[in-house]
């Protein structure tokens, strides 16, 4: 059904836009809820077809509006950061809404809210910094997260475990990679034998992770890139990184998704390069203890005159971890998850902003690219 749903948007948008870049007069609510499904779908069609979605983009944007570049420049001034290229930025499936999980003036809360944080810079491996931030939401806002990650595992066990494709409810995905590669396939069929593939993988120290990925179609990634994306978020992360955030803002959310690491589950070493240049983790398992596993590893320095070890960091409820990807290569991984049985797993929102003035390759954005459309078209995603 949403297969026949998406073309007939496609064919909507292009009758309609093939005259005119701008839509007729109608209902601004209507012609936004509109717009937003055109969107998802044509990304959805898009990268099913493998056509560049910079074109379409361009059939649906007005041409007075500006854009920003795949390095997270502005092409021309913007107030503001809300517009993004299709091919760097993750948007929302069709009806998904965040106001379930915000109060009314949380959105606006954020701006003073950031004075309660607790900041810690921590040098890393290579000379690197990491920037561990407490209390990074308001308690009973970042409570309202894990709820509803919680509920959703919960609701999703038939699927985990049984492989029942029968039900909306199977929002959580099992993840691996595609032969050691950067290509992602998730879904809740034959998780025993890709888990033990991902393990092999690991065991020969190739490039290799076991993982739950919540569904693109799950509301709470409306949510995620509300809070994210809000100036309010931009603004104090950009500040804490050094930047000028009226002269250099923040550049936009190159991709992010949200994970759940249970027992077994990992994320061997790798740096990141091709995901963005400014990591954000965004943990939220409460009563996480240090025996649990999961934590994030910088590994040892590898740079000539630098005597930097290993360091950890515990997924903390309300902890908000950045580190910059790029230019400078962090090797970091997640190790193994070991909890009771029945006990949640390692909840987490993971993305990355694009910093002003770094520029991504052409190889670096069709990585980038291959990491993300799995999850982006749907094509692998089963019982969704």
């Amino acid at each position: 059904m949403f297969a026949q749903f998406c073309r007939n948007e496609r064919m909507r948008a292009m009758a309609e836009t093939s005259h005119s870049l701008t839509p007729a007069p109608r209902p601004a609510t209507t012609w936004r809820r509109r717009q937003l499904a055109t969107l998802s779908c044509l990304i959805h069609h898009c990268i099913a077809q493998k056509q560049p979605m910079q074109e379409i983009g361009e059939l649906l944007r007005p041409k007075a509006q500006a854009q920003l570049q795949p390095n997270g420049q502005q092409s021309t001034p913007l107030n503001g950061q809300e517009e993004a290229p299709l091919n760097v930025r993750r948007t929302a499936m069709e009806g998904m809404s965040s106001d379930r999980f915000f109060d009314a003036n949380v959105l606006e809360e954020l701006p003073h809210w950031s004075a309660n944080w607790t900041v810690a810079h921590h040098t890393v491996s290579n000379g690197g910094t990491a920037i561990a931030i407490d209390g990074f939401l308001p308690m009973h806002t970042a409570a309202s997260f894990h709820a509803e990650l919680q509920s959703s595992w919960q609701a999703s066990a038939p699927c985990r475990m049984l492989g029942q494709c029968k039900s909306k409810s199977c929002a959580w995905l099992y993840t691996n990679n595609d032969k050691g590669g950067n290509g992602k396939v998730r879904s809740v069929w034959n998780v025993a034998e890709r888990r033990e593939h991902a393990k092999l993988l690991y065991q020969g120290r190739r490039f290799s992770y076991s993982k739950w990925e919540l569904s693109d179609q799950h509301s709470l990634h409306a949510a995620v890139s509300v809070l994210m994306e809000s100036k309010a978020v931009r603004n104090a992360i950009g500040k804490l990184v050094g930047l000028d955030t009226t002269a250099t803002p923040l550049g936009n959310i190159s991709d992010y998704f949200i994970t759940a690491y249970d027992t077994g589950d990992f994320l061997s070493t790798h740096n990141d390069g091709y995901s963005g240049s400014l990591a954000w983790v965004f943990h939220l398992s409460p009563e996480w203890k240090s025996e649990h596993g999961g934590q994030l590893r910088f590994n040892p320095s590898t740079r000539s005159g630098l005597n930097i070890g290993a360091r950890d960091f515990e997924p903390s409820f309300n902890r908000l971890l950045l580190f910059r990807t790029r230019p400078a290569a962090l090797a970091h991984q997640v190790l193994p998850v070991s909890r009771p049985a029945g006990a949640h797993p390692r909840f987490a929102f993971t993305g990355w902003y694009m910093m002003p003035n770094d520029v991504m390759s052409a190889e670096g954005l069709k990585q980038l690219q291959l990491m993300r459309s799995a999850s982006a078209a749907g094509t692998h995603d089963m019982c969704v």
